[in-house]
């Protein structure tokens, strides 16, 4: 019988990696055509490894099994195991997750669904899984590295987040994505973007906070095609 020691398998592993990245990365552009296609291959690489990295964060070792943990951080939302009822049971089935994740993404049911989705988070897909816990500029300046790569505060990304928090917490933006979204704005529009006509009416209107970061988000979209 042919057998491995630990270290060769380590070594299997990490030399498999890169071609099941890539393979990753070419089936989320292909199922989610609205998501990784607005990023040029290298970041969209980048962005499958931090998704890949969250889900070996759980354990899980199985192709299959870290496929569907990146499919349910797109169909979801990127932070779906935070929601308690979600990480409980992630919790709970740690030991066996390589063979049940499948099954728990496919029986979740509709109102824990759309809990996660309502207290949503982007950021898990633009920064590193090491740095989960760090204090938020230091989580938005390197959301805006890779989710801004080719704009002017990716060179400048320490100053531009302080600046985006600040702002977000001006406008009462709490969430935790939401300087990164007013990030992308001062980006695209200018630092005052909220005094644009559109921008004025927005908050003029009675929309909750996570309702006018969501629609930053689709003017974003709309008008510069840009995924935040």
């Amino acid at each position: 019988m042919l057998s491995f020691s630990p270290g060769a398998i380590t070594a299997l592993r990490a030399g498999a990696r890169p071609a099941f990245l890539e393979r990753v990365r070419r089936r989320l552009v292909a199922t989610f055509p609205h998501f990784l296609p607005c990023f040029p291959d290298e970041v969209q690489a980048r962005i499958t490894g931090h998704m890949l990295e969250r889900a070996a964060g759980w354990g899980l070792t199985h192709q299959a099994s870290l496929w569907a943990f990146c499919e349910l951080m797109v169909s979801v939302t990127p932070n779906f195991d935070e929601e308690p009822a979600i990480h409980a049971r992630l919790s709970q089935l740690r030991d066996e997750l390589d063979g049940s994740l499948a099954e728990l993404g496919r029986t979740m049911p509709p109102h824990v669904r759309r809990s996660a989705q309502r207290s949503g988070s982007r950021m898990p897909l633009f920064v590193p899984h090491r740095l989960v816990a760090a204090p938020a500029p230091d989580r938005v300046a390197a959301a805006i590295v890779t989710a801004l790569h080719d704009r002017a505060e990716a060179a400048a990304a320490p100053a531009a987040a302080a600046r985006a928090v600040a702002e977000a917490d001006r406008l009462g933006l709490t969430q935790d994505d939401a300087p990164l979204v007013v990030a992308a704005c001062q980006s695209f529009w200018s630092p005052a973007f909220t005094r644009l006509h559109w921008a004025e009416a927005l908050w003029r209107e009675p929309w909750s906070a996570a309702e006018r970061v969501e629609l930053l988000r689709f003017r974003l979209a709309a008008a510069h095609r840009r995924f935040v």
